[in-house]
């Protein structure tokens, strides 16, 4: 299960290209920078 990273709560619903909170009524944006392997 997913968390809204402000709160904790779990009441996350799709909104556009990000999550909308509804405990919390934020809305956010998840986005993946790197995955841990470098580069050669």
């Amino acid at each position: 299960m997913f968390h809204c990273p402000y709160c904790g709560e779990e009441d996350l619903v799709p909104e556009g290209e990000g999550w909308h909170c509804g405990a919390c009524l934020r809305t956010f944006v998840v986005q993946l920078t790197g995955t841990g392997v470098e580069r050669a």
